[in-house]
Formats: structure tokens, sequence, C-alpha cells
């Protein structure tokens, strides 16, 4: 019965592991939803907000390709 959990129990956390980030694609979440949320909320301040951040997220794009280029 001991081998039987050795084996088990391995190919049962690849298999959750597996499931939960095909799972998580399938339902659109992660940034895609809360960009659809941010841009359909009301209040203003909140959109700014995730503009700036989408700024500085693009810019640190930016530098980290142009650092990948020089080495």
């Amino acid at each position: 019965m001991e081998w039987w959990r050795r084996m088990v129990v391995p190919v049962k956390r690849a298999f959750v592991s597996v499931a939960s980030r095909v799972k998580s694609r399938k339902d659109g979440g992660g940034i895609l939803k809360l960009e659809d949320e941010v841009q359909t909320c009301e209040y203003r301040d909140v959109q700014v907000m995730w503009e700036m951040m989408m700024i500085q997220r693009s810019d640190m794009e930016l530098s980290h390709s142009t650092n990948k280029r020089k080495k």
C-alpha cells in the first residue's frame, strides 16, 4: 500500500497544479479580468491609477528588453 501512495501523491499534485493553471486561463481570469473591471468602474481615480500602472509596466518591459540586448 505504501508504494501506491508514493505513486499516487506526486501524480495527484501534478494534476492539481496543471488543472489550476488551465482553469485560470479558461476563465479569462487574472489581469484581463481585472482590466475589464477597472475600465467599467465609474470612479475616475481608479482608472487613472490603472493607466499609471500600465505606463509603469510598459516602461519596465521596455527597459528589460533593452537590458537583454546589451547582454
